[in-house]
């Protein structure tokens, strides 16, 4: 069996390990002992030969770091720009043509940002899913769940039908399976909604810049308070999913690899490396994950009232503004209380790390574990 044109999977050494299985067979004893070490023999040999095959020839770190840069936004100029361009298009519900607009906004954007490496774009592109659209999925049988539609991006937005698809090059499949991409797109999913939403709050920061009114309103200050914590609380958890997960594990990884000259231990490296990112980032904490979906939408609800009003509210505005500010106040209680019961349990240290960067000077805690709760008059 050969796996490269190079040469042998087992380095040309197939006589050696047949003349030594010969030798055991011959043996009046059958020597267990002995079998196993033979057959690990063996599989040290194809594990090393895989290991050169994988990081030497095909540049694993190399293709690591696309997908650290790519799928899990490390490039945040290139999806600043992306989400500036594509805002106007994705708002509105996918077409046929959708997919094609967005690929060639996510092309412009790369030149926008003058990316380094354009022979990369061919293997990169986004993909839309949406209702009528012939597709397969090539992970049926997923353990890990996707985003869940909310009201304010079910299939009425482009967004939400937004994913990337990565060609893996040979051999790198072995690792990069379909399976395996489908999860990276998982997170993906997830942190261009939280880039996206911190995009949409700076946004709103400089429109009230600009618009500040000469008269002092209650809704106007419920308007900059509301904003001011919600900002606080998506910009901790930006920082956190970017420096805490994923530059982190991202770091130990490349640790990992370079440390050993094994193929199955980079593979379970690997492996580790992609749970702790669902793990640490909440999709597989499916009530923190839920309840940070739910702050993410209230926050993009807020930023299209603000966008949609750059006056002063009227009756109708300031009644959904009460509306978003009790929600955001509600959902806020409950992520400090689901942060906090985990962390008196000490049962998960990423909880913890997120608490503190969110409750850092206490101020948190002395509100109760609640955020944005200013009534209106």
């Amino acid at each position: 069996v050969t796996l490269t044109k190079k040469g042998s999977i087992l380095k040309n050494q197939e006589e050696t390990f047949a003349a030594e299985l010969h030798r055991l067979k011959q043996q009046p004893l059958f020597n267990l002992m002995a079998f196993e070490a033979v057959l690990d023999w063996i599989r040290s040999t194809v594990a090393e030969h895989l290991w050169k095959l994988m990081v030497e020839e095909a540049d694993l770190i190399g293709q690591l770091k696309v997908i650290k840069d790519f799928y899990l936004l490390g490039r945040g100029e290139l999806f600043q720009a992306f989400i500036d361009t594509a805002q106007h298009m994705l708002k509105t519900p996918p077409s046929a043509v959708t997919e094609h607009d967005v690929n060639v906004a996510f092309q412009q954007s790369a030149h926008k940002v003058l990316l380094d490496d354009d022979n990369l774009l061919p293997f990169l592109h986004l993909t839309i899913h949406y209702h009528g659209k012939e597709h397969r999925d090539p992970s049926q049988n997923r353990e890990t769940p996707s985003r869940e539609l909310s009201p304010h991006e079910s299939p009425m937005s482009g967004w939400a039908a937004l994913g990337l698809s990565y060609k893996v090059q040979w051999p790198l499949h072995i690792l990069f399976t379909p399976a395996v991409l489908e999860k990276y797109n998982v997170v993906f999913k997830y942190l261009l909604s939280v880039r996206r939403v911190q995009a949409e709050l700076q946004h709103c920061w400089a429109l009230q810049m600009r618009c500040k009114c000469l008269e002092s309103r209650r809704t106007e200050a419920v308007k900059w308070q509301l904003r001011h914590h919600m900002t606080f609380l998506v910009d901790n958890l930006q920082y956190y999913l970017q420096v805490d997960v994923l530059e982190s594990q991202f770091s130990q990884l490349l640790q990992q690899i370079n440390s050993t000259r094994d193929f199955e231990s980079i593979r379970l490296a690997h492996d580790h490396f992609l749970s702790n990112l669902l793990a640490q980032s909440f999709i597989l904490l499916k009530p923190a994950f839920h309840c940070l979906n739910e702050i993410l939408d209230l926050c993009h609800s807020f930023c299209s009232l603000v966008s949609q009003n750059r006056g002063p509210l009227d009756e109708r505005g300031t009644a959904q503004l009460s509306i978003l500010a009790k929600g955001f106040s509600c959902q806020s209680s409950l992520l400090f209380k689901i942060l906090s019961s985990v962390h008196n349990h000490q049962i998960n240290s990423d909880l913890a790390q997120l608490l503190l960067r969110l409750d850092y000077n206490k101020y948190y805690t002395h509100a109760g574990g609640t955020l944005g709760s200013v009534g209106l008059e």
